[in-house]
């Protein structure tokens, strides 16, 4: 079932909009982050963000302790920011499934799905040394394309991502507009992770372009990251009053 918080609209030809403040991308000390889910959810008040979305790190494996980790985000107060649960799951083959089940899956209010690696065809993990930059370009697109056929997912986390920031590799406008165009159609919504997208101009115009649904997130693993992707966000657009 399709979470609707996430998916916000934007119009950048007028760069005006109205929208709450959100950060949808968050991690604790239950995997990498360095902070608990209280301290990460007192700095996001104190950052005034009006939604965010706990998007921890699991697989299949994880069920022993992810109940806990959704308690602790269930049992935060709703105002002056409501928390939701969320996963980032990472695609484990070419077919863009991910290695989650049902009993995390159920728990989860939204399921962000990324590229980190790129999988054999056994399923293996496969190491970068084996890339140069245009043909992991082309595999993390494919991946993503991929992701994109998955009715799990909620959220395409940080597209381009792993080409950019380990192979320095950008995407062409026509990959970007392909995968937006796609999200669009599936009704997914593409996240602009400004850890990757520190000038954001380019993909916000190409969701605007194609309507797509958009989430902003800062990939914070500690407090001071927190509403990081706002501060960035803030700079390309303003405010509705009316």
């Amino acid at each position: 079932m399709r979470r609707h918080l996430c998916f916000f609209k934007y119009l950048m030809n007028e760069i005006k909009i109205k929208t709450p403040r959100i950060d949808f991308h968050l991690h604790t000390n239950w995997t990498d982050g360095t902070a608990s889910v209280k301290e990460m959810y007192d700095r996001s008040c104190e950052m005034q963000l009006d939604f965010i979305l706990f998007s921890e790190h699991a697989r299949s494996t994880s069920s022993e302790w992810f109940g806990t980790f959704a308690e602790e985000v269930k049992a935060l107060p709703s105002v002056p920011c409501k928390a939701y649960v969320g996963v980032e799951a990472r695609v484990v083959d070419w077919n863009g499934n991910i290695n989650l089940g049902s009993d995390i899956l159920s728990l989860c209010d939204m399921v962000v799905c990324s590229v980190h690696r790129f999988p054999g065809e056994s399923g293996e993990v496969l190491s970068f040394d084996a890339f140069d930059k245009e043909s992991a370009l082309l595999k993390e697109f494919e991946l993503l394309l991929a992701i994109l056929d998955n009715p799990l997912v909620d959220i395409l986390g940080h597209p381009f991502g792993v080409s950019m920031s380990r192979f320095g590799i950008s995407p062409t406008d026509e990959m970007l507009g392909t995968i937006v165009q796609k999200a669009q159609k599936k009704g997914i919504a593409v996240e602009i992770n400004t850890k990757y997208w520190t000038d954001p101009s380019k993909i916000l115009a190409i969701c605007d372009k194609y309507n797509a649904p958009i989430s902003f997130g800062s990939d914070a693993h500690s407090c001071n990251e927190v509403g990081e992707a706002m501060k960035i966000i803030e700079r390309f657009i303003r405010y509705d009053e009316t």
